[in-house]
């Protein structure tokens, strides 16, 4: 019997010890010291309400936000990966939550759009990769850093899929949040100052019923945001006060545009007073920094020569493994690879140094450290 316990220890060893191998879609990031968790959470805001016409049955009494949660996790039994798409057809226990779950698992089948032209064949492999999370594993045994994700402007909801468990793997909390509009017939949102509070309020419920959580450290909590997300992340800086720090991915505080957006939001510059981090390219002809040279606070920036809006999230990855070109942007998949590499890098780096008091990363984030240097083949560094 005794034999047979030692068997089935050593076996599970090695089954944990293949698990650790780091999947395609991660290209060359290291996993960190925790197994990535995810689940996914359906909340209603019972103090706003969900605008619904009589065509659509189940309406419901509040606002529903899903979300979905990466986490460090521990595998104490054998258990499997994910596949890519079964983080995306994710289904609500309670029905109430089907047609606004239906709108956005329908919304992730976008990600075809991603390919340029659309093809069915490299939709497959993408959806059959493995990925480096576990469905509803037990939660490692500490309180973690929270981190809200906020999309860009009705993208699909798996946008940068690969940052949320890279950082769920070094030991923070991410609980995503679509982009969604003022109602389930109205559900993609503007790009105005309506839709940054729809969002802002979303959030806002996240954080407090995250904070809830045994393993969050409510004391520790950011958010990033994606392009529109980034006008977002900073409207919900001015207002919580739980939140210490924002990182913003290519974000529309970049453009006049959306610098306007936020002006009509009576959103106050000075009244951001947390580290933000700013990461965006320089290949875009129309950027304005005038928001982000108005803040009196410590910002970092760093500008990617070549990359497209596309290469702050997932696109990249895709493209190396499912061996493809996109013709929409000017450089070649393994300059797109290290450029996704980078903006994940240092979004890592700017909340351990700012969530977890990591006093090493400060140099590396001024651009005075080493890896800073060996980066400025990619772009351009200054504070």
């Amino acid at each position: 019997m005794r034999s047979i316990c030692y068997l089935f220890t050593f076996l599970f060893v090695l089954f944990v010890q293949g698990q650790a191998k780091r999947p395609p879609l991660w290209g060359d990031l290291d996993p960190g010291p925790y197994a990535v968790g995810f689940n996914v959470e359906y909340l209603l805001d019972t103090t706003r309400h969900m605008i619904s016409s009589d065509s659509l049955p189940h309406v419901l009494e509040g606002r529903p936000i899903r979300i979905k949660v990466y986490y460090p996790g521990e595998i104490d039994k054998p258990t499997s990966r994910l596949r890519f798409w079964e983080q995306i057809n994710v289904f609500p226990k309670n029905p109430q939550f089907g047609i606004y779950n239906t709108m956005l698992n329908v919304w992730d089948n976008r990600l075809q759009g991603q390919f340029s032209p659309r093809s069915d064949s490299l939709m497959q492999i993408l959806m059959n990769t493995e990925t480096m999370a576990y469905k509803d594993i037990s939660v490692a045994k500490n309180k973690f850093p929270l981190l809200v994700y906020e999309l860009g402007l009705d993208d699909h909801q798996m946008e940068n899929s690969i940052m949320w468990e890279y950082m769920a793997s070094h030991g923070y909390v991410v609980a995503v949040i679509p982009s969604f509009g003022e109602s389930l017939d109205k559900r993609f949102t503007d790009y105005s100052a309506e839709g940054i509070a729809t969002l802002s309020n979303d959030a806002d419920y996240t954080i407090s019923y995250m904070k809830s959580k045994s393993y969050v450290n409510p004391a520790k909590i950011g958010a990033i945001g994606h392009s529109f997300g980034g006008l977002v992340v900073n409207d919900l800086a001015s207002k919580n006060e739980d939140v210490q720090a924002i990182a913003c991915l290519d974000a529309s505080i970049n453009l006049t545009r959306g610098k306007e957006v936020l002006e009509t939001s009576g959103l106050d510059p000075n009244s951001i007073k947390i580290p933000v981090l700013n990461l965006f390219t320089l290949a875009r002809s129309n950027n304005d920094f005038s928001y982000i040279e108005s803040l009196d606070t410590d910002v970092y920036q760093f500008g990617f020569y070549k990359a497209s809006h596309f290469d702050f999230q997932n696109w990249p990855l895709y493209a190396v493994i499912t061996n493809t070109q996109d013709p929409r942007v000017r450089r070649t998949s393994e300059e797109g690879k290290q450029i996704l590499m980078g903006v994940i890098g240092f979004t890592k780096r700017f909340f351990d140094f700012t969530l977890k008091d990591d006093k090493e990363i400060q140099p590396f984030l001024k651009g005075e450290g080493r890896e800073a240097q060996e980066l400025a083949v990619l772009g351009e560094f200054k504070k």
